[in-house]
């Protein structure tokens, strides 16, 4: 007889938000005087999202194999992923959060990259692009610069494939494929160095993706040079109407707000010292998180505007 497979060890929001809170010094009597807004606005001020979006991560963590469920149900496990969740957030360093949670720093480096790693694993659930489109114009793409340490280099300090115009310094260069019509991201790329152009960068993988006959609006740092190219962007141009150009404006102005919700999370915004191959692992979680809290319409959530 086949092995059933183990049903998911969940924790409610509400105890993820008491627990969140009392690890910041909030004791419970505290929490029960205030608002339950005010509760849940310092939490995400420490740990990024709404604890109900925590609570579904932790969930899929067991249902897709990432985590097993009895490993979920340990409290280290647990403690684990809310660290990871305020390093993402706030990127301190260990030291002090040691003095947050009062836990030792191997243990805090060591419980936090765990999770760190099994959320960002949750990318490949979670960010999709469907093999066909239901509408011709189906998805907005952009390109976001992140600053990132130099990475070592045997023949010198600095290596210009590093440099990104927009820090002046090392970082890499990630592009964000957003569905128009949906709360979802599509596909998003492992990042390139920082100098990379964004055509560059998206035509590695995303352009075959693209059902023929479907076209995506970015700006003008994606004007292509072949014919294809040229079909599949849609980009600014002199011959389109006001209507048109009113739309294509909208649709970038919408990609922005969801790269701004991104960079909420701080280590995505201060100095990286982690080394390249974390910083890509920060930024799958942060996608992971990020698309959890846009497909939520729930009060909870944070759906970006449709047009």
């Amino acid at each position: 007889m086949a092995q059933q497979q183990q049903q998911p060890f969940l924790i409610p929001p509400s105890y993820i938000l008491r627990e969140g809170l009392k690890a910041c010094n909030v004791d419970e009597k505290t929490q029960a005087r205030r608002l339950t807004s005010t509760n849940v606005r310092q939490f995400k001020a420490h740990f990024g999202k709404n604890p109900l979006h925590l609570a579904r991560v932790y969930r899929d963590l067991q249902v897709n194999g990432i985590l097993e469920a009895a490993e979920a149900e340990k409290k280290n496990s647990f403690i684990g992923f809310m660290l990871a969740n305020n390093f993402l957030r706030l990127y301190e360093t260990a030291d002090v959060r040691n003095a947050r949670f009062n836990i030792c720093h191997d243990n805090i480096c060591a419980f936090t990259w765990r999770f760190v790693r099994m959320i960002g694993e949750l990318k490949e659930y979670k960010i999709k692009c469907p093999t066909e489109w239901k509408v011709r114009m189906g998805a907005t793409v952009d390109g976001t610069q992140m600053r990132t340490n130099e990475p070592r280099d045997p023949d010198m300090r600095r290596n210009p494939k590093n440099y990104a115009y927009k820090f002046n310094f090392a970082g890499l260069n990630y592009q964000i494929v957003l569905s128009l019509w949906t709360n979802h991201v599509w596909y998003a790329n492992l990042g390139d160095t920082g100098s990379t152009h964004d055509m560059t960068a998206i035509r590695k993988e995303f352009l075959d993706m693209v059902p023929e006959g479907c076209r995506v609006i970015a700006d003008s740092g994606y004007s292509g040079k072949s014919e294809h190219e040229k079909q599949v962007f849609a980009v600014v141009s002199e011959m389109d109407t006001p209507e048109v150009r009113a739309f294509k404006g909208a649709a970038k102005a919408r990609q922005e707000v969801f790269n701004k919700k991104m960079k909420d999370f701080d280590c995505l915004t201060k100095r990286w010292i982690h080394g390249v191959d974390n910083h890509k692992l920060a930024f799958n979680a942060c996608l992971v998180l990020t698309q959890y809290a846009i497909e939520d319409t729930s009060p909870h959530g944070e759906p970006l505007h449709t047009l």
